[in-house]
């Protein structure tokens, strides 16, 4: 899989990976994610500019890709999380 873009999650994929990242922005800025001008409380206008970021930003979005391949989609926001702070610990070892 070459595109980020080939990676299509649900609204509810969408809003859980936007209520994790309301909660834990700094794991979100420890993965490379451009955090500045996403509103903090708004999980669904989260989840707008992550979508808009197989395009403008496509490294970060297939750290959510592969997050979704391990957590198999998930709709909780912790999982999103946890598997999301697994890969960053992955990155920091490299």
């Amino acid at each position: 899989m070459e595109s980020g873009a080939d990676w299509i999650p649900s609204q509810a994929e969408w809003e859980a990976i936007g209520s994790a990242m309301t909660e834990y922005p700094d794991l979100f800025d420890e993965l490379g994610f451009d955090m500045r001008g996403i509103p903090d409380a708004d999980p669904q206008m989260v989840s707008q500019e992550i979508q808009s970021m197989s395009v403008y930003d496509p490294a970060a979005y297939r750290v959510l890709q592969q997050a979704a391949e391990i957590n198999g989609g998930s709709l909780d926001p912790q999982t999103w999380a946890d598997t999301l702070d697994q890969i960053a610990d992955e990155q920091a070892k490299k």
